[in-house]
């Protein structure tokens, strides 16, 4: 319920935004990717171990970053220079 409601609210999540997920293991984080997926054509940056990847990626975060030994707003900034683009 805290995804259903924060995410369209709050991130305005459209085709046109990529949203960053932090923490994407938590319950609210995984149900934060779904609803964005569901809007189609989203991409999605989440925050997990290097170990949880593959997981991630799975569940629908198209660009995982280590949040232990990476900045996510730099590795974002290297994945897309020109803004939210896949």
């Amino acid at each position: 319920m805290t995804s259903q409601c924060t995410v369209p609210r709050h991130t305005r999540c459209h085709h046109t935004l990529s949203p960053h997920v932090v923490m994407f293991l938590g319950g609210v984080g995984t149900a934060a990717t779904q609803l964005c997926n569901s809007i189609g054509d989203v991409t999605v940056y989440g925050t997990a171990s290097q170990a949880k990847h593959d997981y991630i990626r799975e569940n629908g975060v198209t660009h995982p970053i280590d949040y232990r030994n990476k900045d996510y707003a730099t590795e974002i900034k290297k994945i897309a220079p020109e803004g939210n683009y896949k």
